[in-house]
């Protein structure tokens, strides 16, 4: 049976990523993220401003981690693998703290609560790993720009 990736995407009740609640990867009723926190302005979709203030925290702890944690000695292989590895460690505290918020506000049993936790580790793990390469060239290039930053 063909369907089109338009017709998923368009489908109501589904989320930005149609294919996962199809496939039944991942529901969107579930509150489970679907990557890294976004800083909005405003709301996404019907989601209220609890959801907003909750992603722009998420964000903000990511941004928090990047920045407390980056690499100030060293060659230009140890800034890179550090950046990469303190956006990981970024992405797994801010998706811990999402799937916290998320348990707690279902008033999820432990089971479920401790699903939320494994999913944003994973999810922080999975994205950290994908998306940090950027963090890494984002610490060589300010390891490049200011004058004895990495000098040992």
């Amino acid at each position: 049976m063909a369907v089109s990736l338009g017709y998923l995407a368009e489908s109501p009740g589904m989320g930005p990523v149609g294919l996962t609640g199809t496939l039944g990867v991942v529901s969107p009723e579930m509150a489970v993220a679907h990557g890294l926190p976004a800083l909005r302005a405003v709301p996404y979709g019907e989601a209220g401003i609890g959801a907003l203030l909750l992603e722009n925290v998420a964000a903000a702890v990511l941004v928090a981690v990047v920045f407390f944690a980056s690499p100030t000695a060293g060659g230009r292989v140890r800034f890179f693998a550090v950046g990469w590895a303190v956006f990981v460690l970024g992405a797994v505290v801010a998706g811990v703290f999402r799937g916290v918020v998320a348990a707690q506000t279902v008033e999820a049993g432990l089971g479920a609560y401790a699903g939320h936790l494994l999913g944003g580790v994973v999810g922080g793990v999975v994205w950290g790993v994908v998306l940090g390469w950027m963090c890494g060239i984002g610490a060589l290039v300010g390891r490049a720009v200011q004058p004895g930053v990495g000098a040992e």
